[in-house]
Order: structure tokens, then C-alpha cells, then sequence
């Protein structure tokens, strides 16, 4: 028992840590989602006080993307599941958008599985909590592997864990995830250089795909690229055979993860993203940002609603703790003859080189690498979060041995840094308020720090590691908002009027719901707000809202706020959120075509009388290309509910009209079932998103399914009663499964070979 102890007590001290930093979750029953934000800003929520005398007060309002997209969109992925079906396609946004395909879903992180033990915000819960643990004891494993003790390698690992990309991230599961695997990649890798058991290549490509299944693909780019700067520092150990060995397995990890990368990289060049233009202040991290290294809320911070820094704060955070950073320069200073610390130093210097306003940095966000380019260039700040921690152990490891700290006085330079910030703020006078507060610790804690390391004493140096991690954890507190479960998406008279109405149809958030906060409820909307979305609803969305088919800056955030409109109808918006205080609501009161059936307190409900059926026969059609579509399209003068544009010629023939009947048999967000009766041959019209990979058959006969309208779905039908039958069955994920399934065969082999060789 006490072999074991001894054996196991890091990773022990790593899970006490980690709940300790969790508490409220064990003490007080509450978990890490900013529910408060919910309930406490948004109607219909808002006109209840939730148990509070005078409404939720909202701790971070920062943090709204977690209950906007990630929890509504795996919560949804999750129901699925549970039903037995693979999560393919989202219903509940834009008309429609692939769901498993959208990597920060993370339909297939293996940490899933707890949503298939636990209810659902607890397993949500406990995959937010395991995040810090695997980041922990991956690096914890690394810094073993780099030849560091327990102690060191223990709190190299933590600090790491709790640094701050991972902290800011945390709550938006899945950068977080991925970040921990960054540490147990770099270990397999090392693993596979120094030891000739196919067994660590196999295990490095089961890494890289877990790493993307996590959720976030820009990690990954950047893990690729510092694994292939460690076989510089290992060149001496590699042979050609070993060099073509581990492009070999890091080819096959992306291969293994085909299954969701093939589909998701259609998802991604069939979407906005190509054409969305970032702000600067959102793609680098300023120059002045570099003063959060040392003072982390020197600008302020939107926890405390006092943040005036540029950019964003969420994207510029590259802090590691200011003892951290001191720790680190000891590490380099007593070290800097080990390849491995000067390994952590270029992983530093790269980050750094990608997240400011560097030409090597504009090339590469120009340069349409996929994964890595058009994003935001501040989430390489992770690896400095990751190369200060790992140096921090190698730093503590010297003081423990007693080492005499060799150039003492760069320790001295974040103290010198921080008082000449100091001084600088006073003759400048830059918001004194703010500044001043947020460098007190700092500056306190690193003088408290150089008196410690000069010391030189063990009991001072584990002392200081304890400062060390409370001083992240002070931050971590300070940003990271805990709610009570009933503060996520409870129900309210307002939304629970739609519990029983049979689908399909569609509702429109109007003034009231905020982006995609009606998905939980199981409600569906044209609106929505996401980092990808197809690229044909997104431009026809745009044209129709600015009255102009040319193409312009399309953006993540997809409002459809045109109520007045004939396309208002045609999208099958029967409901309208409205708040009664609002102008929006004496607008809709006097259309002719709304009619209130509900209200709640601030919000009522208006039924739109003249909203189209999901589904409808056409029999007269043109067909234009995509500009002449547009151009068509948002002119009022067309006629929207009779007449359709499509994307390709036919041998139908138009008529002036039908009698017809169509109603739906099933609908489901994957599959549905329509009825048909016609006199005349024409067309069915759906107005949800067309896009590749949907299927349809004719009384279980294949067909076309046209582009209509430039976004939506219709299908040739003859005279006659007929059974309409949509799937979603993307090709794309056919053949990633299946280069996923040859992939897991490959690497079984490799096994098998391994261990028959070995033996």
C-alpha cells in the first residue's frame, strides 16, 4: 500500500487540487456555466427573479458563447444520442446546419460518455472539471519524462492547468480539452524517439485524433507544428526509418479522425468563414497586451465591468502567474545548457511570433491554411502558457536542490517591469482607478517572491509554489462564473407554450429570446449565431437584410429581423417573441397579418396568419444563375409563396397552377416524411437548407433534390398521390468513417506486430 501511495500521490494531489479550485460545485451545488447570464439579462427569463430579491446579478457577461453555442448546441447533440441516432444535423438554426460537423460540438470527444452516466449539466460538470486534470497530469508526465522529480513535474503540471488560456477557456469545453493533449502529444513523441515499440506511434495517432475530436481544430495545427520542431532538438536519435515512422503516425492520427474531420472541412468550405472578414483588434494580440503577462487585469477586467483594454479580453489572455513567469526565468537561467529547456524556449518565442502583429504572423493568418488562418491568432498564446509552466518546473527543480541562482538579477526584471509600469501609469495617469488596484499584487507578490527565492529554503520555495497557484486561482475565481442547475435554461410560461405544438414551424426570437437561447426548448428559428454556417443561407440572409445581392462582409452572427417582409412568411415563421415595451411591439400590433395568442408578463406571442406551410407545391419555376437568383429574390415584386427559382434545368412542365395537398407525415431533423396530391406535375418546396449530403426519394424511388430559391430544398413531383422522403446522409461522413475504420485496422496490425517482434 504504501509502494502505491508513493507511486500515485501526485496524480491524488492533482484531483484534491482540482476540486478545491471547484468547490462551489461540492459545497454549494453549483456548477461552471454562467446561467446567471441567462436569466439575470434576456427575456422571457428576466421578468422572474429566480429566488433573488431583485434579479440575478450577471458575474461575467464575457462568457455568453458558452450558453449561446456551445451548451445549446452539444445539449442538442446529446438528446440525439440518447435517441439512438448519430447527431448529423441541426434543425434548430439558420434553417438548418450540420451538427456533428461542427467541430466545437464535439460530438465525439471521449468525454461524451459522461452525459450517457450523469444528467445533463452535470455531465457537462464533470467534463469542465476533467479538463484541468488532464492538462495536469499530462504535463506532470512530460516534465517526468524531461527528467524532473515529482514535486517539480506536480507543479508544473498545475500551473499549466490553471494558467490563463486554460482558465479563460474552460467553461467553453472544448479548447481547454484539446489544450491538455497538447503535453501528452509532445510525451508520445518523445516516448516514440527514445524507444523502439511501434506502440508509442500508435498511440500518438490515437492522440492527435482524441486531441481533434475534443473540439478545436487551431490547437491542433499549432500541436502538429511544435511536434515537428522536436525532432530538431532529437535529431541526433532519429534515423531515416524512425524520421518516415512518425510522419507516418502523425499522417494516420489525421487519418483516424476522418470520420469528423472530412465531413467537417465540407462543413467549412461550404460556409461563411471564407468570406468573413475579423476585425484587427480580434485576429492579434496588441503590443500593450503584453503588460497582462505581468498584470492580468492591468486594463481592467469584464468580471468587474471595468474593462478598457483593446481588443478582447477573453482572446489577448497569455498570463501564466507572475511567480510563474520568475519561476520560468530560473528555469532558463540554471538550465539553459538542456535541449529541452530550450525546446520550451522556442515554444515561447513561437507563440509570441503568431499572437502579436508580426509580418510572420500576418502571413500565416493570409495564408488559408485550413484550421490555422482566419481565425483569431492569440490562441497560440496556450503554448506560452505551456512552455512557462514546464520551465516554472525545471526553475523550482533547481531550487530544491539548492542551487545558487546563476544571473540573479534577471530574476529582478518583472519586479523592475512592473514598477516602471507603475511609474509610467502615474505620469500618464491612464485610469488610475483601475491600473493601480490591479498592479498592487503583482508587484507585491513578485517582491514577496524574490525575497524567497534568494532564501533559497525548501519550506520557502514549496511556499512559494503555494503563492504560485493561489495567485491563479485568485484569478481563475475572479473570471469564472458557477451557477445554480436551475439557472440553466429553466422553463418559463413564454417558452413552454410551444411544449405541445406539433412541428414543423418555426419561431422567431424577435426582440426578446437572444441567439440560439430557444434551442434547448427544442424550438427552431432562421436566425442564428455561429462560427460556420452555410454559406448559401448566410448570403441570402444577407442580401434580403441589406437589399443588396453583391458580396459583402458576411459574419458568425445571422439575425433575421425582416417581420414585415414576404420572406418573413415564406420561412414558416408562425410565432414572434416581442417585448410589450418595446417599439417592435406597436409595429406588429398594427400588421394586420399578426395576432397575439399569448402573453407573460413583458413578453407576448404573436401568431403570424400569414406564414407558409414548411412545405408546398409549386408549378411555376425558373431557372437563373446564383446572382440573377439574388437579384430576383429581394425584389418585392416577386412572387415568393407561387413561384420558385432553382439551380439547375428540368423537363418538368409549368402550369398555371395545381390542385394539391401537402402535409407531413413525420418530421424529425434528419429524416422527414411528406405526403403529396397533386393534378399537375411540379414542384414540392421546403424552405429548410438545402445542402450536400440531404437525400430524397419518391415513393422510395431516388431523386434530385434542387437548390431552391438559392438556399432551400425542392423535388420534381408528377401528378398523382405520392410519400416525399428526406434524409441527411452526408457522403462525406461515409467515406471518413470508412477511412476511419481502415485507419483503426492499420494501427490494430501495427500492434499485433509489435507486440509479436518484441515477444
Amino acid at each position: 500500500m504504501k509502494k502505491l501511495l508513493i507511486k500515485i500521490w501526485p496524480f491524488v494531489a492533482i484531483v484534491l487540487v482540482v476540486f478545491l479550485f471547484f468547490w462551489k460545485v461540492f459545497l454549494l451545488g453549483k456548477v461552471p456555466i454562467p446561467g446567471d447570464f441567462i436569466v439575470g439579462v434576456y427575456y422571457p427569463w428576466l421578468d422572474y427573479k429566480w429566488g433573488y430579491q431583485v434579479g440575478v446579478p450577471v458575474k461575467n457577461p464575457v462568457t455568453s458563447d458558452v450558453v449561446s453555442i456551445n451548451y445549446p448546441l452539444r445539449s442538442v447533440a446529446v438528446d440525439m444520442l440518447k435517441q439512438g441516432h448519430l447527431p448529423l444535423w441541426n434543425s434548430f438554426m439558420f434553417n438548418g446546419t450540420p451538427l456533428l460537423a461542427d467541430f466545437q460540438v464535439g460530438v465525439l470527444s471521449p468525454t461524451m460518455i459522461f452525459y450517457f452516466i450523469l444528467p445533463k449539466i452535470w455531465a457537462w460538470t464533470s467534463q469542465i472539471m476533467l479538463q484541468p486534470i488532464l492538462a495536469a497530469v499530462f504535463t506532470y508526465l512530460l516534465l517526468r519524462n524531461f527528467g524532473l522529480k515529482k514535486m517539480e513535474s506536480l507543479f508544473g503540471g498545475i500551473f499549466y492547468a490553471f494558467s490563463g488560456f486554460n482558465m479563460i477557456w474552460m467553461e467553453w469545453n472544448a479548447n481547454t480539452l484539446v489544450a491538455a493533449f497538447i503535453p501528452l502529444l509532445i510525451l508520445l513523441l518523445d516516448k516514440f524517439i527514445n524507444s523502439k515499440r511501434l506502440y508509442w506511434g500508435v498511440m500518438l495517432s490515437v492522440g492527435i485524433c482524441l486531441q481533434i475530436f475534443a473540439g478545436y481544430p487551431q490547437l491542433v495545427a499549432y500541436t502538429i507544428v511544435i511536434l515537428l520542431i522536436l525532432l530538431f532538438f532529437r535529431r541526433e536519435k532519429l534515423t531515416s526509418r524512425k524520421t518516415f515512422l512518425i510522419f507516418l503516425f502523425i499522417f494516420v492520427g489525421l487519418l483516424l479522425s476522418s470520420v469528423l474531420t472530412i465531413p467537417a472541412f465540407e462543413f467549412i468550405l461550404n460556409s461563411q468563414r471564407k468570406f468573413e472578414i475579423l476585425e484587427r483588434e480580434l485576429i492579434y494580440l496588441p503590443w500593450q497586451g503584453l503588460i497582462t503577462f505581468l498584470a492580468p487585469d492591468y486594463f481592467g477586467n469584464p468580471a468587474t465591468k471595468n474593462y478598457f483594454g483593446v481588443g478582447n479580453y477573453t482572446l489577448n489572455t497569455g498570463y501564466s502567474g507572475i511567480v510563474v513567469l520568475m519561476l520560468s526565468i530560473i528555469g532558463v537561467l540554471q538550465n539553459w545548457e538542456k535541449k529541452e529547456v530550450k525546446y520550451l524556449i522556442i515554444l515561447f518565442m513561437l507563440s509570441l511570433l503568431i499572437a502579436l502583429p508580426t509580418p510572420f504572423a500576418s502571413a500565416i493568418f493570409n495564408s488559408h491554411v485550413p484550421a490555422i488562418s482566419a481565425s483569431s491568432m492569440t490562441r497560440a498564446l496556450v503554448l506560452v502558457n505551456l512552455s512557462l509552466a514546464a520551465l516554472a518546473g525545471f526553475g523550482i527543480a533547481s531550487l530544491l536542490k539548492g542551487d545558487k541562482v546563476k544571473r540573479i538579477g534577471f530574476v529582478f526584471v518583472p519586479l523592475v517591469l512592473l514598477v516602471s509600469i507603475l511609474g509610467a501609469t502615474l505620469i500618464a495617469r491612464i485610469n488610475l482607478g483601475i491600473t493601480l488596484r490591479n498592479l498592487v499584487l503583482p508587484i507585491s507578490l513578485s517582491t514577496i517572491a524574490v525575497f524567497l527565492i534568494i532564501l533559497r529554503r525548501k519550506l520557502f520555495i514549496i511556499a512559494l509554489c503555494i503563492f504560485a497557484l493561489l495567485e491563479l486561482f485568485r484569478y481563475g475565481w475572479k473570471y469564472t462564473p458557477f451557477s445554480s442547475p436551475n439557472l440553466v435554461f429553466p422553463d418559463t410560461p413564454s417558452l413552454a407554450f410551444f411544449d405541445n405544438k406539433k412541428r414543423p414551424y418555426r419561431v422567431s426570437p424577435g426582440d426578446v429570446v437572444p441567439m440560439n437561447m430557444w434551442v434547448p426548448y427544442g424550438i427552431e428559428s432562421v436566425s442564428g449565431y455561429d462560427a460556420v454556417f452555410p454559406i448559401w443561407w448566410a448570403r441570402l440572409n444577407k442580401s434580403i437584410s441589406s437589399g443588396n445581392p453583391e458580396y459583402s462582409n458576411l459574419s458568425y452572427y445571422a439575425p433575421f429581423e425582416q417581420y414585415g417582409s414576404g420572406w418573413f412568411d415564406l420561412l414558416n415563421n408562425e410565432y414572434l417573441f416581442v417585448n410589450v415595451s418595446e417599439q417592435l411591439f406597436r409595429q406588429v400590433e398594427k400588421n394586420n397579418k399578426f395576432e397575439k395568442v399569448f402573453q407573460d408578463k413583458s413578453v407576448a406571442i404573436f401568431k403570424n396568419n400569414s406564414a407558409l406551410p414548411r412545405a408546398f407545391f409549386v408549378t411555376d419555376w425558373d431557372n437563373r444563375s446564383d446572382e440573377q437568383t439574388l437579384s430576383l429574390l429581394i425584389d418585392p415584386s416577386f412572387p415568393l409563396e407561387k413561384k420558385i427559382i432553382i439551380s439547375a434545368s428540368t423537363d418538368l412542365k409549368r402550369s398555371d397552377g395545381a390542385n394539391s395537398m401537402v402535409s407531413f407525415d413525420f418530421y424529425s431533423s434528419q429524416n422527414s416524411i411528406v405526403n403529396v396530391k397533386t393534378d399537375k406535375e411540379g414542384f414540392l418546396f421546403v424552405s429548410d437548407a438545402w445542402y450536400p449530403g440531404w437525400k430524397a426519394k419518391v415513393d422510395g424511388i431516388d431523386t434530385t433534390i434542387y437548390r431552391a430559391d438559392y438556399a432551400f430544398r425542392a423535388v420534381p413531383i408528377f401528378s398523382g398521390e405520392h410519400k416525399v422522403e428526406f434524409t441527411y446522409e452526408p457522403e462525406s461522413l461515409k467515406i471518413g468513417a470508412l477511412a476511419s475504420l481502415i485507419t483503426v485496422v492499420f494501427l490494430a496490425g501495427v500492434v499485433i506486430y509489435d507486440y509479436k517482434r518484441i515477444k
